[in-house]
């Protein structure tokens, strides 16, 4: 997880995700005035394990990604890349350009109760830790 710019020093970030296919790019994405929540929404999913049972999550200021082989995108919406992942070797490097699993995202003292970050967050954690039982 990293941030938006400016609040990211993607130079060296950038050296190590390119050897993973993912290149962050230096912008910032959704931004929202205010508690104007929805110009943060994401609610279009695709078919992935984090997203299951997920219809509306929050995440704003977002950096976005340029992809190569292995990297795949994960969450797109108008054909820009949110969330990435690459799988190399035995390993899985998943990539997001901002830290959306902020306590105040995931325990409703901020946020409206239609976002589900807490439950695509959930969904998160079971997937790195099933990826990460099947690289033993």
């Amino acid at each position: 997880m990293a941030k938006d710019a400016p609040n990211c020093e993607f130079t060296h970030l950038n050296q190590l995700a390119t050897e993973f296919g993912i290149y962050f790019n230096h912008v910032s994405l959704h931004p929202v005035l205010n508690r104007k929540w929805d110009m943060g929404a994401f609610t279009s999913f695709p078919d992935h394990p984090i997203f299951k049972g997920v219809s509306k999550i929050y995440i704003k200021e977002i950096s976005s990604f340029q992809l190569k082989s292995p990297a795949k995108p994960i969450l797109t919406e108008n054909g820009i890349v949110f969330m990435a992942e690459s799988k190399v070797g035995k390993g899985l490097v998943v990539a997001i350009g901002d830290p959306w699993i902020y306590n105040e995202y995931i325990d409703h003292k901020m946020l409206p109760a239609d976002f589900e970050n807490l439950k695509a967050a959930e969904n998160y954690t079971d997937y790195l830790l099933k990826n990460s039982r099947k690289a033993k």
